[in-house]
């Protein structure tokens, strides 16, 4: 076996905990200390890192850098605290009390390691077990709506969920696990908006969107009179607000009816329309008013409309003869020669009540 293999120690997943798994070097170039209570050492190891500490009466815990192979003991109360460990990214941190402690220093091939703690195999062929942690989440953590947000600078250890705010919009919560390998899980997703608005009988909705604090606006279909507001919104706990809108049926217009007509040419529920007496009619009684109620429903049309009256048309001279079933508007009247005389028009021997009252000019003679 050579130099180079012996130096090589892998890291692997204890078939009984949750774990990490690493290839890291043991080669030890430089230590320094440092000025702000750390012990640093480059190109070092895991279990090295660990050894360091635990033979390091001032070694308070310790970090190490899966990535430079660094290792940093700490020296100070003050960086020690437990879940300081946010200086660095794909880290590995060890708490002295608890790690490096004699019952954690044992052979963990013989025994299981504690939750959240990896199985470090050692190149004399005896082993620790590490606390194994994931460093800050890729997004911002806040606290807020219920839920316990951490604070994203922090090291978290295995097991621990960690929850965010959903994007502007939303309601509920994201959340992410930090896995035994040290990674974070996928985001497991929460948010919600208000969905799709509630349906207004016979109204449509204007295109619009989803999310907390959107407006959207109902309208009546053709043929419909609007009651009430169509304006909704996706209120803060993710429900619509509820529309007063109430679509109500136009009434039809038929004219014209009872000699009467209108010029309007829309009815919408709860207005009012005027007829007028039709050519040819006076208006006898009434207001000449219709409502259309707040139902859609035609009330009672009130005018009456009598033909006009055109009275005797007179007898033109030479006629002999006259017979007529109206004097009243469109009535006609017929006539006949005297048997001494001739018609000028024998195919028009008639006059008709028009409608301002007065008959037609005769348009024959009886000469």
């Amino acid at each position: 076996m050579t130099k180079i293999t012996k130096l090589l120690l892998l890291l692997y997943i204890s078939p009984v905990t949750l774990g990490i798994h690493q290839d890291l070097s043991q080669f030890l170039q430089d230590s320094y200390l440092s000025k702000t209570g750390y012990w640093s050492r480059n190109g070092t190891s895991l279990h090295r890192c660990a050894r360091y500490c635990g033979m390091d009466t001032g070694c308070k815990s310790f970090t190490f850098n899966k990535t430079d192979l660094r290792c940093r003991l700490i020296e100070d109360d003050a960086n020690s605290a437990p879940q300081y460990f946010g200086f660095e990214l794909n880290c590995v941190y060890g708490d002295r009390s608890s790690v490096i402690s004699n019952s954690l220093m044992g052979p963990c091939r013989d025994h299981s390691c504690p939750n959240y703690t990896s199985c470090v195999p050692l190149s004399s062929g005896s082993s620790v077990c590490v606390v194994t942690a994931c460093g800050p989440t890729i997004e911002p953590s806040h606290r807020g709506q219920g839920y316990s947000y951490d604070n994203s600078d922090t090291m978290t250890s295995v097991g621990v969920k960690r929850y965010m705010y959903c994007d502007t919009g939303y309601i509920g919560y994201r959340s992410v696990t930090c896995l035994a390998n040290g990674n974070w899980s996928e985001t497991n997703d929460h948010c919600t908006d208000c969905g799709s608005p509630p349906s207004v009988s016979n109204a449509v909705i204007a295109p619009g969107d989803t999310t907390i604090g959107s407006n959207r606006t109902f309208q009546c279909r053709p043929t419909f009179t609007a009651s009430g507001s169509g304006n909704i919104l996706c209120q803060a706990n993710g429900d619509w607000s509820e529309a007063s809108l109430e679509c109500i049926p136009d009434c039809v217009i038929v004219s014209p009816i009872q000699n009467a007509v209108t010029t309007a040419t829309a009815a919408p529920a709860g207005s009012t329309i005027t007829y007028t007496c039709d050519t040819g009619y006076t208006h006898v009684s009434g207001t000449g008013t219709r409502f259309c109620n707040s139902q859609g429903i035609w009330q009672t049309l009130d005018i009456t409309c009598n033909p006009v009256y055109c009275g005797d048309p007179g007898w033109p001279p030479g006629v002999t003869g006259m017979s007529y079933g109206s004097l009243s508007y469109q009535g006609v009247v017929s006539y006949s020669c005297d048997s001494s005389y001739t018609s000028t028009n024998p195919g028009s021997m008639q006059v008709t009540c028009q409608s301002d009252g007065s008959w037609s000019s005769p348009q024959f003679q009886c000469l």
